[in-house]
């Protein structure tokens, strides 16, 4: 005599055992309730396989598409960005120009009023900050000696305009 298999029992409820006895019943794949069972877990398995192993290469073409659309786009903007950093270096006036506008913008003399490099960068007009020219003002103050710093009425105030001839 053979070996007996090992044996399974499983708990269902009366209307599932009547829905599966009806299958073996019309179904001719099926002789008994065990060929059901056997059959349509080991279909189950093979078809999750299939499906997570379909599935699973599927989700790596879409991942790779992605990403292969995000480096597009990525050298996309390096292109868009050196070509605006063209425009804006040759729209941004050098620094000795900057220099010479922002010193010829500036009142002249000891009684004239000094001005805030807020109101020169607007004389200037163009794509110059007032950063730019507050550090460009500074930088004439201390190195020429033709540019003077006044301190305004309000904390950290400053304004700038020409040294005069002192009499």
């Amino acid at each position: 005599m053979g070996k007996r298999k090992p044996q399974i029992n499983i708990a269902v409820n009366s209307e599932r055992k009547e829905r599966w006895n009806e299958a073996v019943a019309e179904d001719p794949r099926f002789s008994t309730m065990s060929d059901l069972i056997r059959i349509s877990v080991e279909r189950e398995i093979s078809s999750e396989n299939q499906d997570s192993s379909h599935n699973g290469s599927k989700e790596v073409a879409e991942l790779t598409e992605r990403v292969e659309a995000l480096e597009s786009a990525i050298r996309g903007m390096g292109t868009d960005f050196q070509e605006l950093k063209g425009i804006i270096e040759n729209q941004t006036p050098s620094n000795q120009n900057l220099r010479s506008e922002v010193f010829a913008t500036l009142p002249e003399g000891d009684m004239a009023s000094p001005i805030t490099p807020e109101r020169v960068a607007e004389k200037i007009g163009g794509p110059v900050d007032t950063e730019t020219v507050e550090n460009v003002l500074d930088k004439l103050a201390t190195q020429t000696g033709q540019v003077e710093s006044v301190i305004g009425t309000e904390e950290g105030d400053i304004r700038y305009r020409k040294k005069g001839d002192k009499i």
